[in-house]
């Protein structure tokens, strides 16, 4: 997806992807996880999908991936309170578009 860009103006690019989504309150870098999660909504919002308009005024606090037993991973992702009513309208289609 780096659509003919230098390593450091796609790293630029991807690095202002993740703090627009990812909005951390004490102004700290994403981690790996967060990146990957901001990285994964903004595909979302930007492609076909049909939670792009909804998408493109959400944000997230943080995100962590826990052990759900059965060698199997979760990633939790914690939102903005004010928010939360978007993200429960959307929450089945979001969650279809971020498992493929």
């Amino acid at each position: 997806a780096r659509q003919g860009l230098s390593d450091e103006a796609f790293n630029i690019a991807s690095s202002t992807t993740t703090m627009s989504k990812c909005v951390k309150a004490d102004g700290s870098e994403p981690t790996e996880i967060e990146a990957s999660v901001a990285t994964e909504l903004k595909n979302l919002e930007q492609g076909s999908s049909e939670i792009k308009v909804e998408l493109r005024e959400l944000t997230f606090l943080s995100a962590r991936e826990v052990d759900v037993g059965g060698g199997k991973k979760a990633i939790i992702i914690f939102v903005p309170f004010p928010q939360l009513k978007k993200y429960n309208k959307i929450q089945t289609r979001l969650l279809r578009g971020l498992e493929k």
